[in-house]
């Protein structure tokens, strides 16, 4: 990319006998060539923004930094000044752009204190007291009596805030010439007479189309030593975002259907070696940016899965298929569909601290299909009144949206007696479905529910059907011990596999009635 850099001004030769008075002009002079040449050594010029945003990109990726825009100002240009290069050509800036290091004041920094829980006082009725060591909250007997909740358990952040109040900035100016108006003289009357001549032709539609324009972009980029509080050079990689082009790629390899982790890792490596940087240098593997790490593909993966979880026009689709069902099928059958209708003012709120649980979607409404033939309503009437099972799966579908079936033990065998699929897997949600598949089947009051080890089903389970008793498949509760033992936590990871087979043979034990409770 060609840049060029304006020449600065010849300084004057000094005389070996020069007066006091002069001294003083030879100095003022001095400085304000030093000025200039400061100003147009640290600005380089382009032809267009966009190659000012490459060079922008390719300066972010040579000295592994990266910059945010802090502030972004648009100006009319027949009321801005009037300013004069070097060659006294006229220009106006059109745009400035600043971009800070990312590393710089925490802007945000009083609104995220804001939104901080904050911890209730609570009055003490006696003398004994403790102070918890993890939440530092101070307890006391008589408040563990009543029936406050937990504090909630907070992740662990052993890196805190990136921010360290790092003064290195960018400045980006999109800038207008009029080559037409250059006056000769270096008089201020010959340049006010220009400006009044400029600010005329603007102000006029005609005269400003016939104008003759030069368009040119200047950026300031820093030096190392504007940076400060954070490290630089090859360790700086590893405090690096990931790069809009890596993430664009993630969405695309999730379209084509790829949902393996370690598949778009190896994808993402491909990608930066043969097409980023296929005739380049290839960056260091410790370089965040183009080679994320696990977690952030994991992240940046659930945020595209998201997006595809719900389409216009599949939901649209869907409701089609609704509908020719309810014309050409039984009018027994009941099916019902609910579309899933955005939230405008609050974004997707994505919970990713738990790798297991799907992102949950804000929204202004939720969708919901419940399916349910008649043939399977008497089945459910017949078998369910026992006991029934709430099997759930996700993240095998094209969207990933829990799909959950109701099944029945029959005489021949298992059958799937209703069928629902929600947008999140909350209680909430799939208590609703539940409630519905009540009321389309009067009379079911099952005795017994086996359901997957998921707090949400249990408790929507529970609410719909105040009489039932909720029970753990063997296979999730074995799968359930198995990671409690493998947490460093709990403290019993050296002798997890005795602990499991105690578990075992409690559970399996013929005398199964001295060990509840």
């Amino acid at each position: 990319m060609l840049t060029e850099t304006l020449p600065t001004e010849k300084v004057y030769k000094q005389t070996n006998n020069v007066d006091e008075t002069n001294l003083k002009v030879l100095f003022v002079h001095t400085f304000l060539c030093g000025l200039i040449n400061y100003y147009f050594n640290t600005f380089q010029w382009f032809s267009t923004f966009k190659q000012a945003e490459r060079a922008v990109e390719e300066f972010e990726i040579t000295t592994l930094t990266k910059f945010n825009v802090y502030q972004k100002k648009s100006y009319d240009i027949s009321k801005s000044g009037i300013r004069w290069d070097k060659d006294l050509i006229p220009y106006v800036i059109v745009k400035s752009v600043w971009l800070e290091c990312q590393h710089a004041k925490d802007q945000n920094k009083k609104k995220n204190e804001k939104r901080k829980p904050c911890i209730p006082k609570q009055v003490c009725l006696c003398d004994t007291q403790y102070i918890d060591l993890k939440t530092k909250i101070v307890f006391c007997c008589c408040v563990q009596l009543l029936d406050h909740p937990n504090p909630a358990k907070k992740q662990m952040c052993i890196q805190g805030s990136k921010k360290c109040n790092c003064k290195a900035k960018i400045l980006m100016q999109e800038t207008l010439r009029f080559p037409q108006f250059q006056v000769t003289a270096r008089s201020r009357y010959a340049r006010n007479k220009s400006a009044v001549l400029i600010h005329k032709a603007l102000k006029d539609e005609a005269s400003r189309e016939s104008m003759l324009k030069e368009c040119a972009c200047s950026i300031s980029f820093p030096s190392s030593g504007d940076h400060s509080g954070h490290v630089i050079g090859e360790a700086a990689g590893f405090l690096q975002m990931v790069d809009k082009r890596i993430i664009a790629k993630i969405d695309e390899m999730v379209k084509e259907g790829i949902c393996n982790i370690g598949e778009i890792m190896r994808g993402l490596k491909l990608f930066v070696m043969h097409e980023l940087f296929k005739n380049d240098n290839i960056p260091s593997n410790t370089n965040r940016r183009f080679f994320p790490t696990r977690k952030d593909v994991e992240s940046h993966f659930y945020r595209a899965f998201s997006k595809r979880k719900l389409a216009k026009m599949d939901q649209t689709n869907v409701q089609c298929l609704v509908d020719e069902w309810v014309k050409s099928g039984d009018p027994e059958d009941n099916i019902f569909f609910r579309p899933y209708i955005p939230n405008v003012v609050n974004t997707t709120n994505l919970d990713l601290t738990d790798e297991k649980t799907p992102p949950v979607i804000a929204s202004e409404q939720t969708m919901l299909f419940v399916h349910q033939l008649h043939w399977q309503r008497k089945l459910l009437l017949r078998y369910g009144q026992d006991i029934c099972l709430l099997d759930a799966t996700y993240k095998t579908s094209k969207y990933a949206l829990p799909l959950f079936f109701v099944c029945v033990k029959t005489n021949m065998n298992y059958q799937v007696v209703a069928s629902f699929i929600t947008q999140n897997e909350r209680q909430i949600d799939i208590e609703e479905a539940l409630s519905i598949l009540k009321k389309w089947t009067p009379g079911w009051k099952p005795t017994f529910f086996m359901t997957d080890k998921c707090d949400a089903e249990i408790h929507a389970i529970e609410t719909v059907f105040s009489d039932c008793h909720v029970l753990i498949c063997d296979f999730h509760r074995e799968q359930a011990w198995e990671r409690w033992v493998k947490k460093s936590e709990n403290g019993v990871r050296d002798s997890k596999d005795e602990v499991v087979l105690r578990h075992s043979n409690t559970a399996n034990h013929p005398e199964i009635q001295r060990f509840v409770g």
